[in-house]
């Protein structure tokens, strides 16, 4: 059973205490990432998704705020997202990148499931590139102040957490403007057809 003596011990370096927590709560992050995926990814890279998320309700967690439990359920299923949505940016991390970036080596892999570069022709990083623009001067023209400053933290992958820690907001703040950043892309998608 994991005890708020148990918890502080962890905190304070105990490698025991830890493992112990580690043990009593491998059933939570399995129970909590069996409905999520990783394209390209398997169920233990999410277990150790979770197992990070843990790693951060020890270290944060406070016993005045709320069970133990409770929030360590909420730091796993936050890291696990986190990683899902980072994965899922770092396929279009191209489209941020100049194409004269990418240089060809004898060592590139040029088979399919690579995320190089290399099978993308010109013509379809042009285009992409050229979608990318034309998502950012619409963008520009929408979006406030806050939320141009919170999109670029998420371009940068930064968790909404992150995002607020580095912006002075607080996390509901963060949550809410990419909340309607998404939904403004949506509506650009939905306008221009782009899937």
């Amino acid at each position: 059973m994991i005890t708020n003596t148990l918890i502080k011990e962890a905190q304070n370096g105990n490698e025991e205490a830890l493992n112990e927590i580690f043990e009593e709560c491998k059933s939570l992050i399995t129970l909590k990432n069996r409905k999520y995926f990783i394209i390209g990814g398997d169920k233990d890279d999410l277990f150790q998704e979770g197992m990070i998320g843990l790693i951060k309700a020890i270290r944060a967690y406070d016993e005045t705020k709320s069970s133990f439990k409770t929030f360590a359920l909420l730091c796993i299923k936050r890291q696990i997202l986190t990683a899902i949505n980072t994965d899922n940016a770092g396929k279009n991390r191209f489209l941020n990148q100049s194409i004269n970036d990418f240089y060809i080596t004898e060592e590139d892999d040029f088979s399919y499931d690579n995320r190089s570069l290399s099978f993308y022709n010109p013509e379809e990083l042009f285009l992409a590139k050229e979608k990318l623009n034309l998502l950012e001067n619409y963008l520009e023209g929408l979006l406030s102040k806050m939320e141009m400053a919170v999109f670029r933290k998420m371009e940068q992958g930064y968790s909404y957490v992150e995002i607020a820690e580095i912006l002075g907001i607080t996390s509901k703040a963060s949550d809410n403007c990419i909340q309607r950043i998404k939904k403004k892309i949506n509506k650009f998608i939905e306008k221009y057809e782009l899937n």
